[in-house]
């Protein structure tokens, strides 16, 4: 008896379609992983040439201006700011700038704006006095219309109006008390006819105001409320008594009944 042993069946071929879709694949992803390690490279090589660039003189802080300022303040503001020439401008901290410059007691607000060209530039705007208050050490203490101190000055600037109280101004830098402040806006809100004929806005502790006429004279105003309504009463009666007259007081405080005292 004989035995017929049979080699096993041999697969099938794989399609040539099939094998060339694979391959294809294949290299597709190769290309895709190739193309991202490209970018990664570029990436941090571009990365790299910015931080080497931020910190070369390319890059740095030439010049620091100042617009519009005398020397002296130009260079309070400067110090103040505290940009040092040569630092990298792309750190530089202009929030931080501005807010070291507003702390200068004479500065209303400031703004900080650098230039790709090296330059910085700090805009200020000042404060401005509208009155200036005595302190005990004989000088003159310039106040801005929301009642912050400027500055000591030995006399008040033209046009600027003397602010009288029960107690001195408050310090440098600091702002005065809702009374002060009362008075302070009192002055800004008189007319030029009746401004030219005031040297001084008088304050008291209950709140009240009182303009002091130069050479002499008092219109006493109380509260400061009405104010438009009571400088026009002021200004009817002045005017009907002609600028020689001296008075003693004129009580505006019901502005539709002046209450005149002449001297």
């Amino acid at each position: 008896m004989s035995v017929v042993v049979e080699d096993p069946p041999r697969p099938a071929g794989m399609d040539p379609r099939l094998r060339q879709r694979r391959i294809e694949v294949r290299r597709a992803e190769g290309r895709r992983r190739l193309r991202r390690l490209l970018i990664g490279l570029g990436a941090v090589a571009a990365a790299a040439l910015l931080w080497a660039l931020s910190y070369s003189s390319v890059l740095d802080i030439d010049h620091l201006e100042v617009p519009g300022l005398d020397a002296s303040k130009a260079d309070a503001v400067r110090q103040a700011a505290a940009v040092d020439i040569g630092a990298p401008i792309l750190y530089l901290d202009s929030e931080g700038a501005s807010t070291r410059v507003e702390a200068l007691p004479w500065v209303e607000s400031a703004g900080v704006h650098r230039s790709l060209r090296g330059t910085v530039t700090i805009d200020v705007v000042e404060r401005r006095a509208v009155v200036a208050a005595p302190t005990p050490e004989g000088a003159w203490r310039l106040l801005d219309v929301e009642g912050h101190a400027i500055a000591d000055v030995p006399a008040p600037p033209l046009g600027v109006l003397a602010l009288l109280g029960p107690v001195p101004p408050p310090d440098i830098g600091a702002a005065a008390g809702e009374p002060e402040r009362a008075a302070i806006t009192a002055s800004t809100m008189l007319p030029a006819q009746l401004r030219e004929r005031v040297g001084a806005v008088a304050w008291a502790e209950d709140g009240t105001v009182e303009l002091r006429l130069a050479p002499a004279g008092v219109v006493r105003l109380g509260l400061p409320i009405d104010l438009p309504a009571k400088y026009l009463s002021a200004l009817a009666v002045l005017d009907e008594l002609g600028p020689a007259a001296t008075i003693g007081v004129l009580d505006v405080r019901a502005p539709r009944a002046p209450v005149l005292a002449l001297a």
